[in-house]
C-alpha cells in the first residue's frame, strides 16, 4: 500500500498549501484503480462480461460472484457480533459506551469491516453535527480519502484529506472540493481546474486533539480479502486477456476524465 508523505520541516497546520493539496489529490486519483476494480468485482462487474467471441468457441459470460461471497463471509465472521468492551482499570467507561451508542458505532464498525475486506483499506471520519455536541462517526470511501505522514522513520501522521468532484454543467466547470484535517484544524477547500486555486473557504478548530480521520488497513500491505483470487475468479484464457487488455477494461473506473 502506497504511503503519502510530506516534508515535516515545511508543514505548518496553520498555513496549508492549497497547491500541495491539489497535487496530492491528483496523485491519489491515479492510484485508486485497484480499489475501484475490487469494488467493481464485489458488485459483480467481472472481466468475463467483456469476453469476446472467438471463432469456433462459445461466448459464455456466466458470472459467479465469489468476490462478494469471500468478503461477506470474512466480514461476517469478523463483525457478526458487535464489539464488546470490558473495563480492566479503574476508569468509568460508561460515558464512552453511551457516546458509542449515540454515534451508532456498531454500524460504522460493520461498514469499516466490509470496506477493509473489499479494498484493503478503510477510513473513519469523526465529526460533530452542526448545532449539536454529540460526536458522530462515518465511513468514507477509500477512493476519496487518504492520509499523509511525515517523511521521517516514524511516519507520524500530519493530516488527512477527503475530497470529491463537484460538476457545474452550466458553466462547464469541474472542481475538487476537499476537506483537510490536521491535529487541530479542519480546512474546507475548493479548487477549480489546474492552476486556478480559489481562496480557502473555511478554517475551524475541531477540538478532537488529533486528526479526526482514521485510516485502517486490512493487513500490512493493504490487500483485500479476495484481491489475489481475482485471476481464479476470472478464469479467462490468456489469449483473451491479451486481446482485451486488462488495463483498458478498468480505464472506465479511473477518474481521469475529471482532471482539468
Amino acid at each position: 500500500m502506497y504511503k503519502f508523505t510530506y516534508d515535516k520541516e515545511n508543514f505548518d497546520e496553520n498555513n496549508i498549501s492549497k497547491n500541495d493539496v491539489y497535487d496530492l489529490i491528483l496523485k491519489h486519483q491515479y492510484m485508486i484503480g485497484k480499489i475501484l476494480k475490487n469494488k467493481a468485482y464485489y458488485n459483480g462487474e467481472h472481466d468475463i462480461e467483456n469476453r469476446v467471441r472467438v471463432s469456433g468457441a462459445p461466448n459464455n459470460r456466466i458470472m459467479c460472484n465469489h468476490a462478494k461471497d469471500i468478503s461477506d463471509t470474512a466480514s461476517g465472521y469478523f463483525m457478526g457480533n458487535p464489539i464488546t468492551y470490558e473495563n480492566t482499570g479503574k476508569a468509568d467507561i460508561e460515558p464512552l459506551l453511551v457516546a458509542f451508542d449515540k454515534a451508532n458505532i456498531d454500524d460504522t464498525d460493520s461498514d469499516l469491516s466490509l470496506d477493509l475486506s473489499i479494498g484493503g483499506v478503510a477510513y473513519e471520519y469523526l465529526y460533530v453535527k452542526e448545532k449539536e455536541t454529540n460526536i458522530q462517526s462515518k465511513t468514507l470511501p477509500a477512493e476519496n480519502a487518504f492520509m499523509v505522514s511525515d517523511n521521517t522513520i516514524e511516519e507520524n501522521e500530519l493530516f488527512g484529506v477527503y475530497y470529491w468532484v463537484k460538476k457545474d454543467d452550466k458553466r462547464y466547470k469541474i472542481r475538487f472540493m476537499a476537506t483537510v484535517m490536521t491535529q487541530n484544524y479542519i480546512y474546507d477547500i475548493a479548487i477549480i481546474g489546474s492552476g486556478d486555486k480559489e481562496t480557502l473557504d473555511k478554517k475551524k478548530q475541531h477540538h478532537f486533539g488529533g486528526i479526526p480521520l482514521i485510516e485502517y488497513q486490512n493487513n500490512k500491505y493493504g490487500i483485500g480479502d479476495f484481491e489475489q483470487q481475482i485471476p481464479l475468479i476470472d478464469t479467462v484464457p490468456f489469449h483473451l486477456q491479451v486481446h482485451m487488455g486488462n488495463r483498458c477494461l478498468y480505464k472506465k473506473y479511473l477518474p481521469g476524465n475529471y482532471l482539468v
